[in-house]
Formats: structure tokens, sequence, C-alpha cells
């Protein structure tokens, strides 16, 4: 693993990935910071699809080496929310925190008002997920955007999880 750590905690990494017996290479640019200091808040949960996927994680702050655990969860976690055999190589191209005021690109603002609204678990669960793409190699062929997955993952008490697939 190649790992190069700047001030604005800025990862590079470069990882192996094993699902279902296929092997591919990760290459990413991880962007965040650790969310502990942020103030937890109240949230209003609204009925929507992401419930059909599952209850709303109850997410802890993410602590240290988060990106290296949404990673580990990414490769326990991935094939329960993308099943069968043209999922089962995947390519992770990036990861970043969702927790406001971190150095993130642009479209992070995008990515955590889907965690909140869409997913129906409100703004606390958002600022505390991480947002992984996903690149299908196989899929690719059938469509470029069917080939893109975009889920969620958090830290709870019981470890990080992928809680929230929104393509």
């Amino acid at each position: 693993m190649v790992r190069m750590i700047f001030p604005t905690n800025v990862v590079r990494l470069g990882l192996p990935v094993v699902l279902a017996g296929t092997v591919a290479t990760v290459g990413l640019l991880v962007v965040g910071r650790s969310a502990a200091h942020e103030n937890a808040s109240s949230i209003t949960r609204t009925v929507s699809d992401a419930t059909a996927q599952g209850a709303c994680p109850r997410v802890v702050p993410p602590g240290d080496r988060a990106a290296e655990k949404v990673l580990e969860a990414v490769r326990s976690d991935i094939g329960r929310l993308y099943p069968g055999k043209n999922y089962a190589e995947y390519r992770v191209t990036a990861l970043f925190a969702l927790a406001p005021g971190e150095f993130v690109p642009p479209e992070a603002r995008l990515y955590r008002q889907i965690a909140a609204n869409a997913s129906g678990c409100g703004d606390r669960v958002a600022r505390r997920s991480w947002v992984v793409l996903v690149l299908f190699p196989r899929v690719a062929k059938l469509g470029t955007s069917l080939s893109q997955g975009v889920v969620y993952a958090a830290k709870t008490v019981g470890g990080w999880s992928l809680w929230y697939r929104y393509r």
C-alpha cells in the first residue's frame, strides 16, 4: 500500500481488492478527516426508498484511519448491495468524508444531501458518513451509468458498514 498524507489529510491509496475470487486494484484519492469534532444534532427521519434498503445506521464519529476502514467495509459488504456475477469485479475510484468543512470535491455537498434526504436518514448520519464511488468494468459494456455505483459507509458501534446504495 502506498500512502501519502498531506496537511489537508489527502490520502492516496493503491490497494488490491478481492471479491468473489476476483482481484482488482484500487487506485484512488481519499479526502477527509475524522468528524470527531462535529456537533451532534437531532435528526428527523423521513420515509423514503433508503429505508427499504435497511434501517438508518446509528452512527458514531469515524475516528482515526477512517479511509482504510471504509475500504475494508467495501471489500466485505459490496456484494450485499450489488449482487450478481457482473458486479463481482469492481474498482473504487474515489471516496471522501461528508463532514462539513472537509477538503472535499465540490460535489460533496450533493452527496451529503443525498445521504440526508434521499436516504431519509437525516443530516447527522450524512455528516458522519463517507461516500464511495465504484466502477464495475463488466457492466460498462452495457452502459456507462450502469457501471457506476455510489455507496455510503458509516461507523456504528458494531463497526464500519455500507448503509446505502444510491445507484
